[in-house]
């Protein structure tokens, strides 16, 4: 968990903060202060919207190591209590900005996360992480910015921009709710699939055991694979390489000659070990 301590304001001091950033003050900047009583509630701005919700984001750090230790199978009780202190003081800061719908899902997933620690911690999380994933992507577009943008990246992706994932979908019973779930659980390279405990994979992520076997399987021949078109592109590169400095002999650029030299260098201080291990 992050050491990154987790704001917790008064009221007064949140009523503060908030019109302390409107006006575009540091935090504290404003002294205490009584307001006088009025005959009516004013309702807030959209302004004082936004301003909350920037400065929710401070609180992104919390919910994202939470969400990490959650997807990885770590997920343990001082985590809970932790997240739990953090949605606190944001149900808070959504209650004096009047955000409804912020304050909805701080409610919601408050909730879950008692519920959870109601339980025993171990026990089939599958429910709440199905939740905790749509609760990311909701509650991101509370947030502005690259606060947003982090915590929905936590459980969406470009589908077609993870090889491995896309060699995965061709299995028979990964679609793209299991593909998620690999996602989440930081599990979409080649070697932290076809080097993972197929035991292991199928608590993190839910999946048949059987499947979790064909998934690690599959990253495992997909690394083989990769190794076999990085090596056939590799000599194609060779061959294309020498072909130039035999065309440009006496007239290649010494700086990249020099590249040229220190690249076949450090190749050969890889390949000439092996081939001697053969040998």
């Amino acid at each position: 968990m992050s050491e990154k301590p987790v704001l917790d304001f008064t009221d007064d001091e949140l009523d503060r903060a908030l019109f302390g950033a409107v006006l575009g003050l540091e935090p504290g900047a404003l002294p205490a202060f009584q307001p006088e009583p009025v005959g009516s509630v004013v309702e807030p701005s959209e302004e004082l919207r936004d301003v909350s919700r920037r400065i929710a984001g401070q609180y992104v750090e919390v919910i994202a190591n939470f969400a990490a230790a959650a997807f990885s199978g770590r997920l343990d009780r001082p985590g809970c209590e932790e997240l739990l202190g953090a949605l606190d003081s944001l149900e808070r800061l959504a209650t004096a900005s009047a955000d409804t719908r912020q304050l909805e899902l701080l409610k919601s997933m408050h909730q879950q996360v008692e519920r959870r620690l109601a339980r025993r911690m171990g026990s089939s999380p599958h429910r709440f992480l199905s939740r905790l994933r749509k609760w990311l992507d909701e509650y991101g577009k509370c947030l502005s910015g690259n606060d947003s943008e982090r915590l929905r990246r936590l459980v969406t992706y470009d589908r077609g921009s993870l090889p491995l994932l896309a060699e995965l979908s061709r299995l028979r019973g990964i679609g793209p709710k299991r593909l998620q779930r690999l996602y989440c659980a930081g599990l979409y390279t080649v070697e932290s699939v076809a080097n993972a405990n197929a035991q292991e994979l199928a608590q993190v992520t839910g999946l048949p055991t059987k499947l979790s076997v064909k998934v690690v399987d599959a990253a495992g021949q997909f690394a083989v694979e990769q190794r076999v078109r990085c090596v056939q592109e590799l000599h194609a590169r060779s061959v294309e390489t020498a072909h130039i400095l035999v065309e440009s002999a006496g007239n290649l650029d010494p700086e990249l000659a020099a590249l040229v030299v220190d690249a076949f260098r450090r190749l050969s201080g890889v390949v000439d070990p092996l081939l001697g291990d053969k040998e």
